[in-house]
């Protein structure tokens, strides 16, 4: 009952009351000298704070959890532990040791035999490298993990695999300024996503299919950057653009994924703000606006933290359209973003915002 009231207050983002009733349940497990119940609370705390933003907190507990089950020779339960340490380092912008715990988590799970767990330790090990902006080595830890999916016929992984590695694409097709080099990989990127959406249509997986199309969506909003080229005409892609962001929203309304919603919002945001011939600052405000109050709903700071940022670049891109009274509008949302990244510990957020507000 405490777990899961734990876990209810946690996805508000009440994060205090999650923690109070994950004491208790600690409290009653000590008491019957449960061990493992006693690592599995540790691990919620480790959940609790890794939400919260409170990345140092949650890997004390996160390595915690792990101790205990490592005591108690629970192997497949410390290479799950591997992997949350790995998820918090991540986020916390500490690529080396989230590579790190991420390859124990391989390594165990490997002595395991457990080629399903050791696929999706593949992927999160891409995912490392992704936000790292390594592209190649993301990409090469994706393709095993999409290797091991289609030997073991899960669709749905081998579907979430194909957009990540459409996602990776578009990014590195962005690093080049050169069309003959980008729009080619462009075009794989697109192929592997629409690989995506048709399994997951086939197989009716309504949550990989909203993260699909607002990757779809990204993706032509990236490809306009480019833009004048050669293919279908300008407002072929505009209308695409608009379609896959449109419909992956409608998806996780139809699932209730607020936060979720509110988070790809953001990247609609940023091209209405970055992309020439999508420009609309009014269009990208709006949309900020709302996510930002839906990440405050939610306590998602790391969110908050994003949101205000791009509504400190909105309002900088409307001083230098002269706009009347926007220069200091411009630098509280940008001051206030730096705080939370200061907050959360985020070093190289905070120079990104601190560079912005000079």
């Amino acid at each position: 009952m405490w777990g899961w009231l734990a876990d209810t207050y946690r996805d508000w983002g009440k994060y205090e009351k999650a923690l109070d009733s994950v004491r208790q349940c600690l409290e009653l497990r000590q008491q019957l000298e449960n061990q493992s119940a006693v690592a599995q609370a540790y691990y919620r705390f480790g959940r609790i704070y890794q939400a919260w933003g409170k990345y140092e907190d949650a890997i004390v507990h996160h390595q915690q959890s792990l101790e205990i089950y490592e005591r108690l020779d629970r192997e497949k339960n410390v290479a799950t532990q591997w992997d949350w340490l790995a998820y918090c380092y991540m986020h916390w912008e500490k690529y080396e040791q989230a590579i790190e715990c991420e390859q124990r988590c391989i390594e165990l799970r490997q002595k395991l035999n457990n080629q399903q767990d050791t696929a999706d330790a593949q992927y999160w090990l891409g995912r490392i490298y992704l936000a790292w902006g390594k592209y190649k080595e993301a990409l090469e830890n994706f393709q095993r993990n999409l290797d091991l999916n289609q030997q073991l016929e899960i669709a749905e992984e081998v579907a979430r695999c194909l957009r990540r590695i459409g996602f990776t694409q578009r990014l590195l097709a962005k690093e080049s300024s050169e069309q003959s080099t980008s729009l080619p990989i462009f075009t794989q990127a697109e192929q592997n996503i629409y690989q995506a959406i048709q399994i997951n249509t086939e197989n009716d997986y309504k949550e990989n299919l909203a993260y699909d199309h607002t990757a779809l969506g990204l993706l032509y909003g990236d490809r306009l950057r480019l833009w004048p080229f050669d293919g279908p005409p300008l407002q072929h892609h505009i209308s695409q653009f608009h379609h896959h962001f449109n419909t992956g929203f409608e998806y996780f309304d139809q699932l209730g994924q607020t936060g979720d919603r509110a988070e790809e919002a953001l990247d609609m945001a940023r091209a209405y703000l970055e992309v020439e011939v999508l420009a609309d600052l009014d269009r990208a405000e709006t949309i900020t606006q709302d996510a930002l109050q839906t990440f405050r709903n939610f306590n998602r700071r790391k969110l908050q933290a994003a949101a205000l940022k791009l509504l400190g670049e909105i309002y900088r891109q409307r001083t230098q359209r002269q706009q009347a009274n926007t220069e200091s509008t411009a630098r509280q949302y940008l001051t206030e973003s730096l705080q939370l990244y200061r907050d959360l510990d985020l070093a190289k957020k905070a120079a990104e915002v601190g560079k912005l507000i000079e």
